[in-house]
């Protein structure tokens, strides 16, 4: 069983957990009363709290995700993230995910010709769902083709996902 560290903090959207492994960012939970019971029920591993000492790598993810959430336009660094467990398409789906802009939205089907795989909108769909860094790899900026808002994987579900749309200032119908 290998080490997980991982450290919670408050913004103005409520409580997040960064957990990391070598210094590379692991997963981001937020929307959630409880992030370190979900980390728990989701990775098996044990997990050591390491709240004074954080790698650079953790600080930064922790400025960037503070800034976000007061109404900042950031940059999240992707070399931070541990993206090594990720199969090619998946690694291409979030590359292109990672190039919407703050404040725009794209479908499904539109990320999955990006992504070169014209017919794949349902496996994009996955891909989201499945986004172990929600708000760093903006999944909330992919909508189905008719424009509603769709699901989001979070407690609060397709709410959360439409407050992060309005705190990016994208209008919604």
């Amino acid at each position: 069983m290998e080490n997980m560290k991982y450290h919670i903090f408050s913004h103005k959207f409520g409580l997040s957990l960064l957990a990391w492994k070598d210094e590379k960012v692991l997963c981001h939970i937020f929307d959630n009363d409880n992030p370190l019971a979900l980390l728990k029920k989701n990775y098996k591993a044990k997990l050591v709290e390491e709240n004074k000492k954080l790698p650079q790598s953790i600080k930064s993810t922790k400025a960037a995700l503070k800034d976000y959430f007061s109404g900042n336009k950031v940059q999240f660094k992707v070399s931070d993230l541990d993206l090594q467990s990720f199969g090619e398409f998946q690694k291409e789906v979030y590359k292109n995910l990672i190039k919407i802009k703050t404040g725009k939205t794209l479908s499904y089907k539109d990320l999955a010709e990006k992504s070169n795989s014209p017919k794949a909108a349902r496996a994009v769909g996955s891909c989201m769902a499945r986004n172990p860094f929600p708000v760093i790899i903006p999944c909330h900026r992919v909508l189905p083709q008719n424009k509603k808002i769709g699901a989001y994987s979070s407690s609060s579900g397709p709410k959360m996902k439409i407050k992060l749309l309005e705190h990016e200032g994208v209008t919604l119908n």
